[in-house]
């Protein structure tokens, strides 16, 4: 089964797939683009997501939750204190995310830079609305993040796909 939650502009999808014990649960993504419009708010959508995967014991548990990037179409619903009861056996995100890789790290930093300063530049000019909000959309969306880092119930596994390895086998 596959739910494609209607956000406006941006990405919530959940996922249902047959397992021996009843069904796994995967959810990718869960954001709205702060211009975007829906008939329902983004919160009446998490919600739905969090009634939709509790079990018969009535805890809400969801086997991988997908962040497939941080612009804020994809993550702004993780800001919800609703994810700190939600039991994720693991969180999938990209490698930029992992803040163990220097260059991972160095590539995040400077797009969240980059992100604030064209903001800043697009809003001081403001003759182009659309460009800055395409460019606040980029903004680094720290509390949505902290959740997929350091929040659910349980202690989750984070992998930063693809791994590293990966990625060496990429470049020429």
């Amino acid at each position: 089964v596959v739910r494609m939650y209607h956000v406006g502009l941006g990405d919530a999808f959940l996922l249902f797939f047959p397992g021996r014990t009843g069904p796994r649960k995967v959810l990718i993504d869960c954001g709205v683009h702060f211009d975007g419009e829906s008939e329902h708010p983004l919160q009446t959508i998490i919600d739905h997501i969090l009634d939709s995967v509790r079990d018969p014991d009535g805890v809400p548990r969801i086997q991988v939750v997908v962040a497939t990037h941080r612009h804020q179409d994809h993550v702004s619903g993780f800001e919800s204190p609703r994810w700190r009861d939600v039991e994720v056996q693991e969180v999938w995100m990209p490698w930029t995310e992992n803040f163990g890789d220097q260059v991972a790290t160095s590539i995040r930093e400077r797009q969240g830079l980059m992100a604030e300063l064209l903001t800043d530049v697009l809003g001081a000019r403001d003759d182009d609305p659309q460009a800055t909000i395409l460019a606040r959309n980029c903004l680094r969306n720290p509390a949505a993040m902290k959740t997929l880092h350091d929040g659910f119930a349980g202690e989750p596994r984070r992998r930063f796909l693809p791994p590293t390895s990966a990625l060496h086998t990429l470049t020429p």
